[in-house]
């Protein structure tokens, strides 16, 4: 769980769907930091070096090839960081260590699960930018068949499928979650004035 600040009695996740498109990038990041290091190995000014991380970023890139093929969750972030560190440390130097670096980073926080934490004064999504919303700027809020639902009273939808579903208990916690919703949405808001 990623949400911190704050006591949440709900903790709604939701599917990532974009997870064949972050592998697709990091293979394709992969090939892209391999032939950046053979040519690097080739120039006059290039280290023997260049050569050994070219064939490790292979090998990883391999691994990570196998287990996709594999059906399992796999992660470019070793791939990503030994670029970067090879990008720094040896001959020719590059300032491109530092986008290797960003998109590792990048990478853990696009692998992250999405969380939406709900309390009696608030809504918060995480995230890089962890978004807050109150209860006074919705109309209605519905977990119903994996699909968690927010109105907005300026007329936006909020519709996104939950993680949940497999959960034998999320049956049972799905009423009692529309009814403590609807609990703090017949809440009166906080008086003007005081």
């Amino acid at each position: 769980m990623r949400i911190h600040s704050g006591v949440y009695p709900f903790i709604i996740v939701l599917k990532n769907k974009q997870q064949k498109g972050l592998r697709a990038t990091g293979v394709l990041l992969g090939i892209i930091a391999i032939a950046l290091f053979v040519y690097r190995s080739f120039m006059p000014e290039g280290s023997g070096l260049n050569g050994i991380i070219a064939a490790t970023l292979a090998c990883l890139l391999c691994w990570n090839i196998w287990e996709i093929l594999q059906g399992k969750t796999t992660r470019f972030i070793p791939l990503l960081m030994i670029a970067a560190l090879g990008l720094l440390l040896f001959p020719p130097r590059s300032i491109f260590a530092l986008a290797f670096f960003l998109l590792a980073w990048l990478e853990r926080q696009a692998y992250a699960t999405q969380e939406i934490g709900f309390n009696e004064d608030h809504i918060i999504f995480n995230g890089l930018w962890p978004k807050k919303i109150t209860w006074t700027e919705l109309s209605n809020v519905v977990l119903k068949d994996g699909i968690l639902t927010l109105d907005y009273k300026n007329n936006r939808l909020f519709q996104k499928e939950t993680d949940d579903l497999d959960d034998d208990e999320y049956d049972g916690e799905e009423d009692e979650f529309n009814n403590w919703c609807r609990q703090q949405l017949d809440r009166p808001g906080p008086a003007l004035g005081k």
